[in-house]
């Protein structure tokens, strides 16, 4: 009998826990534009939403497109913005383009055909830039995609 009790209430916590998960999620959007809100942050896919510098941490590749991949993540601990776009230009162009920005204060670890920046704004905040040589995936175009986290002090 203790047995059974004891597993009646097991089935019955594990129930109740997975109750509470699946009403404390929610999902809106369609196929390509997602939002998930948690109790402990959101995270949003949306391919139309439009990221400012100030999103970024740092300026957008002039002339360049929104790609595929964008998001926007909030959680009690912090922020991350990560942002693709597409360009025309080289990559070697738009390396010259983030060295000015960022300055001799990066990190540069280059592969040949792709290039990863970084540079901390502070101890809470960091940038990081990537940029990948045209492919045929993006048509040709060399891709650069920004990611910008930001910590909340503890």
């Amino acid at each position: 009998a203790v047995v059974v009790g004891l597993g009646i209430l097991g089935i019955g916590v594990v129930t109740f826990v997975a109750w509470h998960f699946a009403h404390s999620i929610h999902v809106s959007g369609n196929g390509s534009d997602v939002t998930i809100h948690t109790p402990g942050g959101s995270l949003s896919a949306n391919t139309s939403e439009n990221y400012t510098a100030a999103d970024l941490g740092t300026d957008i590749y002039p002339g360049a497109i929104s790609g595929k991949g964008s998001m926007r993540m909030s959680l009690p601990t912090g922020s991350v913005v990560t942002a693709v776009y597409l360009t025309g230009d080289t990559k070697d162009q738009a390396l010259a383009f983030y060295k000015e920005k960022f300055g001799s204060d990066a990190s540069i670890f280059d592969s040949g055909d792709a290039t990863v920046m970084t540079v901390n704004k502070g101890e809470q905040e960091t940038v990081m830039v990537t940029i990948t040589k045209g492919t045929s995936d993006n048509e040709g175009k060399t891709q650069v995609t920004i990611v910008h986290t930001t910590a909340k002090k503890p």
